[in-house]
């Protein structure tokens, strides 16, 4: 019998969510989250094979970057028409793994 919690991963704005913590699936095609997702939510469903004789090990990542932190976009010199900007910017929120939304930035270093 295949643990569908095992093969099941479910993705919220970009967070692989954590199975029987934030969420319940029981079969069929109903999920129970522990919390009541935003109205603004981005969900993807994704399966994978599952393979005997091979592990798989899930690494609690440590958050890096927080509400309140502090960013500063440089330039990137492999692309280079790109600009270093000229002050910080507040990290205001977490949008998913790889995006964040900070303040309005209008200084130097806006090429585009």
């Amino acid at each position: 019998m295949i643990d569908l919690d095992a093969v099941l991963l479910i993705f919220v704005n970009g967070v692989l969510t954590k199975s029987k913590e934030s969420y319940t699936f029981e079969g069929g095609s109903t999920f129970t989250f522990a919390e009541a997702p935003d109205l603004k939510i981005r969900l993807i469903f994704s399966s994978t094979k599952v393979k005997r004789c091979v592990d798989v090990e899930i690494i609690d990542v440590q958050e890096s970057v927080k509400i309140g932190d502090q960013l500063r976009l440089l330039k990137n010199d492999t692309i280079g028409f790109t600009t270093t900007q000229s002050r910080n910017r507040s990290v205001k929120e977490i949008l998913s793994a790889d995006l964040v939304e900070t303040d309005i930035y209008n200084d130097v270093g806006i090429d585009q």
